[in-house]
């Protein structure tokens, strides 16, 4: 992990961001949505996924088209997530889950590593 100029914080970001310190309880897997017209409509983009093993939290970047998020900028919404994220202290996964947003929801999935 490197040292992120642009955002002065330890981050790699071609694979995923590191926000807190780990525990090494089991990882949760929380599939970060956005919702570019607002969450009561069920379009939705996914801009990443967050594994959260207790109080630490990676983001793993999706893609994101930018026709599909529009008038929203495309860019940005990672750093959105980043900030979200960061704002989860405690229990990351759990905070997120709770999180109350009119554009963005959190939705646990299996974890691809069978961990």
């Amino acid at each position: 992990m490197i040292r992120c100029r642009r955002c002065a914080r330890n981050a790699d970001h071609r694979g995923g961001t590191d926000v807190a310190a780990g525990t090494g309880v089991r990882v949760r897997v929380l599939e970060a949505r956005f919702h570019p017209t607002s969450r009561s409509n069920p379009a939705f983009v996914v801009v990443g996924r967050v594994l959260c093993d207790g109080t630490r939290a990676t983001i793993e970047r999706a893609d994101v088209p930018a026709s599909k998020v529009r008038p929203f900028d495309a860019l940005r919404l990672y750093e959105k997530l980043e900030f979200l994220v960061m704002s989860a202290i405690g229990d990351p996964a759990s905070g997120l889950l709770q999180l109350r947003s009119g554009f963005w929801s959190f939705v646990e999935t299996p974890d691809p590593s069978g961990g």
